[in-house]
């Protein structure tokens, strides 16, 4: 059923099936009723920041708004920013300026009847961003109530027209008095600007930058005069000198005793210098002599050195200027003297040992001639393990020693027994580890 527009009277006659006479009558009064979707909009001052007043309301007229007083029952928000509310009078901050095609729905009996209003809402610009200043200047800059003495960026907030804030970015670079300090070397004297240095040392100019600022440069200046340089050494006779620049070769060291020599060089700055060596060449002549060349005549031998050298070094350890030795070998010395030594040796040859024994000693006639069998001290001194043994006719031994230094005058347990032959048996080493074995005869007069 259609209901016109206005107010209207609405009745229902009920009357019985079996008796047309028995009816009633029921009476309704009806209203047409349609949403009508308004809004308004309020900024929250600095901020994106909107209140929505739902101001929709129930009208009695589909085609012209008459109102009935009613407000509509609910309502539904799209704000054109992916976001939605169900709110009958929302309050909703948009994500920055813009114009967003707000769309409201409102609704009565229970959103089965809807009207849909759609509305640009112009969201403002409320802070001023964008201004920059960008300026350079020497050591410190003032802006309004703050000083700055180093460079970077720099925000002050003001208010705008609108009573909002306005920030404002200073990008401030500082420009320092430049300190530099460079090196120069030179010879003799130096040349800068207008000035002219002869002795080191650091000196001090001030300059105005590119920029404008004081720039203050520090000279550390080192002045090398030309120099005359005399030096004195020793070189060793017969041998090269390589020192302080100078090559010497050995045979300008022989048959004299000094050498002067001059040489132009270069310092590390570049300047000339003169050196003059004076070389004393040292003597080196060295003389090794011995008092016999082997051991077998005497158990020690002296072995000497001469020469200029005054500083002695054995290859036996001693420093002395001779030795005495006992042994067979190479001795050899080294003569030095400040840089200079040299070295020499001599040969001590080994005596090879030959025993001989006598074949007869006579203590029975009481001459103290010829009345002991003994070795001489040169063949002690060759040999080494020494033992003899001697034995009578029988084989019993009568005498034995281990002793190189030992003596034997004929006599048997304390007696002498005259005229009778004896046999001996000896064993040693000599200096060289080889082993001996001498037999003989003795005959005790």
């Amino acid at each position: 059923m259609t209901v016109p527009p206005g107010n209207d009277r609405l009745c229902c006659k009920v009357i019985s099936l079996n008796n047309p006479n028995c009816f009633f009558t029921l009476w309704t009064s009806l209203t047409s009723r349609y949403p009508m979707a308004d809004f308004t909009t309020t900024n929250t001052p600095c901020s994106y920041e909107y209140v929505f007043d739902n101001q929709s309301f129930v009208s009695s007229s589909q085609m012209v708004a008459v109102p009935t007083g009613e407000s509509c029952e609910s309502a539904y928000w799209d704000f054109c920013d992916g976001t939605t509310s169900n709110d009958f009078a929302p309050t909703h901050t948009f994500p920055g300026p813009g114009n967003y095609n707000v769309t409201m729905v409102a609704r009565i009996n229970n959103g089965q009847c809807t009207d849909t209003l759609t509305a640009v809402v112009n969201v403002l610009e409320h802070q001023v961003t964008g201004a920059v200043i960008d300026t350079a200047v020497c050591v410190q800059y003032q802006w309004n109530d703050s000083l700055y003495q180093q460079s970077g960026n720099y925000v002050q907030h003001f208010q705008n027209v609108h009573g909002c804030d306005s920030a404002v970015t200073l990008h401030l670079t500082i420009l320092q008095t430049v300190s530099e300090r460079i090196e120069a070397n030179a010879c003799d004297c130096f040349s800068w600007n207008a000035e002219t240095y002869t002795e080191s040392g650091d000196y001090t100019q001030q300059f105005t930058s590119f920029e404008g600022c004081d720039s203050v440069v520090t000279l550390h200046l080192t002045i090398s005069p030309t120099t005359f340089m005399e030096i004195e050494d020793v070189a060793c006779e017969g041998k090269p000198y390589r020192r302080y620049g100078f090559d010497v070769p050995a045979e300008q060291t022989v048959g004299r005793d000094s050498l002067r020599l001059e040489k132009l060089v270069q310092s590390s700055a570049g300047c000339d210098s003169t050196v003059t060596l004076r070389l004393t060449i040292a003597d080196t002549a060295l003389t090794v002599v011995s008092s016999a060349t082997n051991l077998c005549d005497e158990p020690f031998i002296e072995i000497s050195s001469e020469g200029a050298m005054s500083q002695y070094r054995w290859n036996t350890g001693e420093t002395s200027q001779s030795i005495m030795v006992n042994n067979p070998g190479v001795y050899s010395v080294t003569v030095s003297d400040a840089d200079c030594s040299v070295s020499k040796g001599v040969t001590i040859e080994p005596c090879m040992v030959d025993i001989i024994l006598p074949n007869t000693i006579t203590p029975g006639n009481h001459d103290n001639l010829n009345d002991w069998v003994e070795l001489s001290p040169v063949f002690q001194s060759q040999m080494s393990d020494f033992s003899i043994r001697i034995f009578d006719r029988w084989g019993n031994v009568v005498f034995a020693s281990r002793d190189k230094g030992f003596r034997w005058g004929g006599e048997v347990n304390g007696n002498l027994i005259p005229n009778t032959m004896y046999n001996y048996v000896i064993q040693y080493k000599d200096l060289y580890g080889e082993q001996f074995v001498l037999k003989g005869n003795l005959l005790v007069l």
